[in-house]
């Protein structure tokens, strides 16, 4: 194992900018011929397994029960952002765009349902680090959240296959009702998870994981997330309208499906981050005390 510390910290940055650089491309609308798209998707996903396998996540064969199970969160509150690697090019939703629709929803759902499991492993280890309010109150708001996501998901499923199918309730009343209440569903899912990860952050810093300036950081970004909800109103605006307005855009970006993970995932990156320095023999003894061995 001592000849992989080297690797870790340069491992660990190639990590960072892969899951950048796939939300840029997710987030920029491009048009990608499919053979190219698949190919910068399997690139990318693959040096973000390697990254970030090399980073720390290696460690889960050989560390404790704590670490392990800290690791595989960490592993798992990545991993929905770095499966927007899957959507080079995609951009917005635009719902005329039928056929990608039917490929970024179920994407979507899926990272729903891992969201809910990293938080979940979460939970279990910050609770046996001894933090029982703030885990507990946050698992239970992402918990509320996730059936939200995964109802307004599999609604967007449907409605471009139905387009697809010639369905004539799709482009009637029905598709417009579908569209106002997908966007209630939004709302709620996005407000419970930005809360809930504000209450992470306070569990994360009562367990010493985060430094002070760090959870205040972060605490401040679900706060304000929250609060632009909230001014922006439950339904989603159309981008055109945002851009014009200018003092909507806030609102608009914290609305984003994809945009509440993007915190978690750096929940994820923070946990390898700190075990990956504890398994180094040289910072061992200076981090053991606020670190997860100091727990064993």
């Amino acid at each position: 194992m001592a000849a992989g510390y080297g690797l870790r910290r340069p491992s660990f940055f190639v990590l960072c900018i892969g899951l950048v650089v796939a939300t840029a491309l997710f987030g920029a609308p491009i048009p990608l011929a499919p053979p190219v798209r698949w190919a910068l998707s399997a690139g990318l996903l693959a040096v973000m397994g390697l990254a970030g396998w090399k980073a720390g996540l290696e460690l889960m064969g050989a560390s404790a029960a704590a670490e392990r199970k800290a690791l595989a969160a960490a592993g798992l509150l990545i991993l929905p952002v770095a499966l927007f690697a899957l959507m080079p090019g995609f951009g917005p939703p635009e719902f005329a765009d039928h056929a990608r629709n039917a490929f970024r929803y179920p994407v979507l759902f899926m990272d729903a349902l891992i969201v809910f499991g990293a938080m979940m492993l979460l939970h279990d280890v910050l609770q046996a680090r001894g933090e029982l309010l703030y885990s507990r109150l946050g698992f239970a708001l992402i918990g509320s959240s996730t059936p939200l996501y995964l109802v307004w998901a599999a609604l967007l499923v449907v409605a471009p296959r139905a387009v697809l199918a010639g369905h004539p309730w799709a482009v009637g009343p029905w598709s417009a009702w579908l569209m106002s209440f997908s966007d209630i569903l939004l709302f709620f899912a996005g407000l419970l998870t930005y809360a809930a990860t504000a209450l992470f952050v306070l569990s994360m810093r009562r367990t010493q994981w985060l430094g002070a300036k760090t959870a205040a950081a972060l605490l401040v970004v679900s706060l304000l997330a929250v609060l632009c909800l909230i001014i922006r109103g439950m339904d989603f605006p159309d981008p055109a309208v945002v851009f014009a307005q200018g003092y909507s855009i806030p609102g608009w970006i914290a609305g984003i499906p994809a945009v509440p993970w993007l915190m978690p995932c750096l929940f994820g990156l923070i946990l390898i981050r700190r075990i990956a320095r504890e398994a180094e023999p040289a910072s061992a003894a200076m981090t053991a005390p606020v670190g997860l061995s100091a727990a064993r």
